[in-house]
């Protein structure tokens, strides 16, 4: 494994489609898939209400992780980000996020094959974490297979 440049690290959280979030609920680990949005130096979410959220509002201690795996030759690529969690409050600033955020994911509507609709700022809980403490690992150059996911 190599580890990841401070540049390849924000390039990887530019591009990465999803993110998994950890937090911790009743005192144990939770960890949920999550759309995001990288902005400057920290990462923008926009979610339900719910145990996430919930726990979050308990401890503002949050972990992200995204990966990108390459299918072709095995390579992979993480970069994990910790920090507090902010919630934003202002209709001006999760207007800014909801906006960020259909530019980010509109480019998939195809895919999908539907569009997304306008969103609403004011029905979804909208939070930040800033890119304080971040990390970078790669299956490396020469990728053998004890670099692989899921290695014994």
């Amino acid at each position: 494994m190599d580890t990841m440049s401070d540049t390849e690290c924000r390039a990887l959280l530019d591009e990465a489609l999803y993110a998994t979030i950890g937090v911790v609920s009743d005192g144990a680990p939770y960890v949920t898939p999550i759309s995001f949005v990288k902005s400057g130096d920290a990462l923008f979410f926009r979610c339900a209400t719910g145990q996430r959220v919930d726990a979050l509002r308990t401890d503002l201690r949050a972990c992200v992780t995204v990966v990108r795996f390459f299918e072709e030759t095995g390579e992979w690529e993480s970069v994990m980000v910790r920090g507090t969690v902010r919630f934003i409050e202002d209709d001006e600033t999760k207007s800014e996020v909801v906006s960020l955020l259909l530019e980010k994911y509109r480019a998939y509507e195809p895919a999908m094959g539907v569009a997304l609709p306008e969103l609403p700022i004011d029905d979804a809980v909208t939070f930040c974490i800033a890119v304080d403490d971040m990390s970078g690992r790669n299956s490396g150059r020469s990728l053998a297979p004890r670099t692989r996911p899921g290695r014994l």
